[in-house]
C-alpha cells in the first residue's frame, strides 16, 4: 500500500512546481520534513495507525484553535479524525472473501463517492460540512483498500 501512496505524493509536490505555487526545493525540503515527522510518528505510537491518527486530531484541534478555524485547519482536522475511525474498524473488523462482483461493486461505488466527499469538503468552505466530508472521504480512503485487501488476503488463506 505505500508504494501507490508515494507516487500520489511525488505527483502532488510536482504538480504544485509546475503550476508555479512552489519552487522544487520548497517541495524537496517538505517531502523530508514530512518523511522525518512520520518515521518519528509511527516509532513513537508503535506501528498503530489510528493512534498516529489520534495524535493528528490533536495538532489539527491546535490548528483551528490557533487559526481561528481556517478551513485547512478544519479540513485536517476533519482528515485526522475520519483517519482514526477508519483505521480502528478495519482493524477490529472481520473480513470474509467478496465474490468478484462484489469487489467491484466496492470500487465501482467507494471511488465515485470519495470523489464527491473531496468536493463537498474543498468547494463548500463551510467549517462543519468541510470536517465532516473530508473525515468521510479520507474514511473512504484508508477502508476500501483494506476491504478488499483484507477480503483477498481472507480468500486466499481458506482457498
Amino acid at each position: 500500500m505505500a508504494g501507490p501512496t508515494v507516487v500520489l505524493v511525488a505527483l502532488v509536490g510536482l504538480s504544485r512546481v509546475v503550476i508555479g505555487v512552489h519552487y522544487l526545493g520548497d517541495v524537496l525540503v517538505g517531502h523530508a520534513v514530512g518523511l522525518a515527522v512520520l518515521a518519528g510518528l509511527w516509532w513513537g505510537v508503535g506501528h498503530r495507525a489510528d493512534w498516529a491518527c489520534l495524535v493528528a486530531v490533536g495538532i489539527a484541534a491546535a490548528g483551528v484553535g490557533l487559526t481561528g478555524a481556517g478551513t485547512e485547519s478544519l479540513l485536517a482536522l476533519g482528515a485526522s479524525l475520519g483517519g482514526a475511525v477508519a483505521f480502528r474498524a478495519v482493524e477490529t473488523a472481520g473480513l470474509s472473501a467478496p465474490a468478484r462482483g462484489e469487489a467491484l461493486a466496492l470500487v465501482a461505488i467507494g471511488l465515485p463517492v470519495a470523489g464527491g466527499l473531496y468536493w463537498l469538503a474543498s468547494a463548500t468552505g463551510i467549517g462543519p460540512v468541510a470536517v465532516v466530508g473530508n473525515a468521510a472521504l479520507v474514511a473512504t480512503i484508508v477502508a476500501l483498500p483494506a476491504t478488499l485487501q483484507g477480503r483477498v488476503t481472507a480468500s486466499l488463506s481458506t482457498g
